[in-house]
């Protein structure tokens, strides 16, 4: 039996029983479906940093932090951009932490640059497992930042 407004009481048949119960599960499922975001919404898997860099540049990821770190302070990102262009790759140098971003550029333009430009990542990856890590990570977007500007400003000439 089920209540309706204006108090009368309406005795469901079985058959009819069925069709309540698919409505309420047809809507349960239809609400469900409504919070989950649509397949070209959902984020894309980090990248391997690894596999995306190439021979030219000074700073890249390593099995030792602490000596990558040293290696990206170490580095002349404006020279490695300059290497870059001359061997034909534009790529901006990205990283990867709870979703993708670009030293040194303007956040707002980064679907353009990916575009039109391509991306590599010096890491990946939103866990830090130790200082030389973090120590590596910061290095690496402060040479991702100006190689990226120096690479830009070629460009865009």
């Amino acid at each position: 039996m089920i209540g309706v407004p204006n108090g009368r009481r309406i005795a469901l048949a079985a058959t009819d029983a069925w069709v309540y119960l698919g409505l309420v599960v047809g809507c349960g499922i239809t609400a469900v479906l409504m919070w989950l975001p649509p397949a070209g919404l959902l984020p894309e898997p980090p990248p391997t940093a690894e596999s995306n860099l190439d021979g030219h540049l000074s700073c890249g990821p390593g099995k030792d932090f602490a000596a990558s770190a040293r290696m990206c302070e170490e580095a002349d990102p404006t020279a490695d951009a300059a290497h870059a262009i001359e061997s034909g790759d534009r790529r901006l140098l990205g990283a990867w932490a709870r979703g993708s971003f670009l030293p040194g550029t303007n956040e707002a333009w980064y679907v353009q640059y990916e575009r039109e430009y391509g991306v590599r990542y010096l890491y990946s990856g939103c866990v830090v497992s130790s200082s030389d890590e973090q120590q590596y990570r910061r290095a690496a977007d402060k040479y991702a930042e100006l190689y990226n500007e120096a690479l830009l400003k070629d460009l865009e000439q």
